[in-house]
């Protein structure tokens, strides 16, 4: 059935395309003048601009009334233009786009009159016509551009009759947008490229400048793994404000590889030297390792730390939470916190009662007073400076302790931190110690002559 609901004075208008669709037949005998007529006809009566006329299976006329290549399709094509210039006789407010009948919404009024039926504005947008006549298995696309309040009030909903789906797929010009003033979405803006350690060192000295300064002296030697672990421990720090980079290491002159690294990491360092003594290298059993290191960062601190700031041991192969360093930043004296990884027991700590510390808990306690790893705890520099007896013993296994001691300070004296003790923020991880690798055979250094290979640290 015709899909225009029956109302009030229809009838005039199905006997008027019932007549047509007998006078297209008649019609399609007579095509040169059908060619002519629809295409002034179409000028003329068209309410939007006029696009090409490209009929299915490539049969037809132009909008200029020249004729295309005409087949069997071309027969059915000239029909139903005709029954558009029919419809649009009897309907006028009626469009024909793209193969598709389309009537648009009607307000109608409370009593169904057609004479006072209101025809909203409802714009119908024309896409451009497709450049090519290949067909496509996508439907044809209509865009209707209408209030609300219109859709909301409407009693005769908008009907769509397809005539066929194979047309081709068509893109809207930002022209034609133009035209309809819809919006256009502006293109995003390129991400900003940022380095990270310049702003982190803006963030330090302008927004943390009245933070106290976290001293952190890490001990270190000529090895295999000093890079790699310096590297690792050193994007830790960069994540810790306000901080300042003791590296002492155990040699007689400085290394490059080392130097490039801090430079690369941006951050405020200081590199010094701090060799072990000859007569504790000859040394039988166990050798005092890192103690003359850690020593020339105590005296470089002496000198040149702030009176409000924090010393701290971190040892370049232990794994470290950044919520320590804020945990000790405001150490009055001595702060102490749990070290995992420590001994069979898997962790040393301090014992915390109600707020105080009241002992030890180490698998190695032996003779120590003040039985802790080496990374659980922190010192005041103020503080420090006030003891300047304070030291480190060449003594294996007793430097925490002799520290300590070295300091005159009590259990009252011990600020529990990282939750009274019951948080672990760091761990006494080791890294497996590599053999020095071989050098490159003759044969290899003539097969890779000139390659990347001779560039790399531990082929060289």
């Amino acid at each position: 059935m015709w899909p225009v609901r029956t109302r009030r004075g229809t009838r005039k208008r199905c006997a008027a395309l019932f007549i047509a669709g007998i006078c297209a037949a008649v019609m399609v005998l007579t095509r040169p003048f059908i060619s002519t007529q629809m295409a002034q006809v179409d000028d003329e009566s068209a309410p939007l601009p006029p696009a090409p006329f490209v009929p299915l299976g490539g049969g037809g006329v132009d909008v200029n009334g020249s004729s295309l290549a005409a087949d069997d399709s071309t027969r059915s094509a000239f029909a139903f233009r005709l029954l558009s210039l029919a419809a649009r006789a009897v309907v006028p407010d009626v469009s024909i786009r793209n193969k598709s009948v389309v009537v648009p919404f009607r307000l109608m009024s409370s009593n169904n009159d057609d004479s006072n039926a209101v025809v909203s504005t409802t714009p119908v947008v024309r896409l451009p016509p497709p450049t090519s006549t290949t067909t496509t298995a996508e439907p044809v696309i209509e865009i209707l551009a209408s209030s609300t309040a219109a859709v909301a009030a409407a009693v005769e909903v908008s009907t769509v009759v397809p005539v066929t789906t194979t047309a081709a797929a068509t893109t809207v010009s930002q022209e034609h947008l133009k035209q309809q003033q819809l919006p256009e979405v502006a293109p995003p803006k390129a991400p900003t490229e940022v380095v990270n350690a310049v702003i982190e060192e803006d963030h330090r000295n302008v927004s943390f400048a009245h933070l106290p300064t976290i001293y952190v002296i890490t001990p270190t030697f000529p090895r295999m793994e000093q890079l790699p672990e310096l590297t690792r421990l050193g994007q830790t720090l960069q994540h810790v404000a306000k901080l300042h980079w003791i590296v002492a290491d155990d040699a007689v002159r400085k290394s490059s590889e080392v130097e490039a690294l801090l430079r690369h990491l941006r951050m405020n360092y200081t590199y010094i030297l701090g060799p072990m003594p000859e007569k504790y290298r000859k040394k039988n059993g166990g050798k005092p390792k890192g103690v003359a290191n850690r020593m020339a960062g105590l005296v470089w601190i002496a000198n040149n730390a702030e009176a409000n700031g924090v010393m701290f041991f971190a040892d370049d192969d232990n794994s470290y939470d950044v919520r320590l360093f804020e945990e000790m930043r405001w150490t009055r004296k001595v702060s102490m916190w749990p070290v995992g990884l420590v001994t069979h027991l898997g962790v040393s700590s301090p014992v915390v009662r109600n707020g105080k510390v009241i002992g030890f808990y180490d698998g190695w306690i032996a003779s120590r007073k003040f039985p802790v790893d080496m990374a659980g705890f922190a010192v005041n520099v103020g503080f420090l400076r006030s003891r300047p007896k304070a030291a480190m013993p060449f003594r294996a296994g007793f430097e925490e302790d002799g520290f300590l001691i070295s300091l005159n300070i009590t259990l009252s004296d011990i600020e529990p931190k990282a939750n009274n003790c019951t948080k672990i923020f760091v761990w006494h991880t080791k890294t497996v110690r590599n053999n020095v690798p071989q050098k490159m055979s003759a044969k290899d250094r003539q097969k890779f002559k000139n390659s990347n290979l001779f560039h790399l640290p531990y082929i060289v």
